[in-house]
């Protein structure tokens, strides 16, 4: 989904894809890039995954949103 979003972003603000095949030819890209270890591609493939585990863990540092077990005790103490 992210590259689709970049690739249509990239088509608004720079232009046509100089890379041929188009949206094709940019995936077609993004995971040869993937297969020569290049970290640009890992990071834009990735991205959506290392933001939400940042986010997940900041809201568990926060004591923002309690591990699943602390909320089952808490419910069972709420019942007793």
């Amino acid at each position: 989904m992210l590259p689709l979003l970049v690739y249509l972003v990239g088509q608004l603000v720079v232009g046509p894809y100089e890379g041929g095949r188009g949206i094709m030819g940019f995936v077609g890209s993004i995971y040869a890039g993937l297969l020569r270890g290049e970290v640009s591609a890992w990071l834009l493939v990735a991205s959506p995954a290392l933001l939400t585990a940042c986010w997940a863990g900041l809201r568990r540092v926060s004591g923002h949103n309690p591990p699943a077990s602390n909320r089952a005790a808490d419910a069972e103490q709420k019942e007793s």
